[in-house]
């Protein structure tokens, strides 16, 4: 005997909206860097750190970390640039830049963004890192991800930095 079309529809649907269900995104937290006069998205399953001057996420597994920090004294990109790489040099070993330095806007914040790799976090790391101007200051988005699996984190990293947007 055949099940009627309208209970075989109701199962296609109840399937469809299961399947669509595990497609969702994890639920997030938004966290707000009020000295840098922004906010960022962090995954909620992830391990999240609020401090004055930044705002960290690692994911559960170590494999992938996002900082947002102020670059406290920068008065111009220039100064900013310079506090950018002073940092990095004091966090990350071996660090390589393996894409140039280019402008970037991200929810009107403007500002330049590059990549490399390096030792960072206890292991060999790709590494994108972008300089925003905020209202109040210049910031530094780093985004870490082992290098190993680093492809797998673009659509969270890339969500992420999407995030950043100014408040009031």
């Amino acid at each position: 005997m055949e099940a009627p079309r309208s209970m075989i529809e109701s199962l296609s649907h109840a399937v469809l909206i299961l399947a669509l269900a595990g497609a969702v995104p994890a639920r997030a937290e938004t966290y707000r860097h009020t000295e840098g006069g922004v906010s960022i998205w962090i995954p909620d399953h992830w391990n999240a750190d609020l401090e004055d001057d930044s705002v960290s996420g690692f994911s559960e597994d170590g494999d992938a970390a996002v900082e947002l920090v102020s670059l406290r004294g920068a008065a111009d990109q220039d100064a900013a640039g310079r506090l950018c790489q002073a940092r990095l040099a004091r966090a990350v070993r071996e660090f390589e830049e393996t894409e140039a330095r280019r402008e970037t806007s991200i929810n009107g914040l403007r500002g330049f963004r590059f990549a490399g790799q390096g030792v960072y976090r206890g292991g060999t790391r790709s590494l994108q890192v972008i300089v925003l101007k905020s209202p109040r200051q210049f910031l530094m988005f780093l985004w870490s991800a082992d290098r190993a699996t680093a492809r797998r984190w673009d659509t969270i990293r890339d969500r992420i930095a999407g995030s950043i947007q100014t408040i009031t």
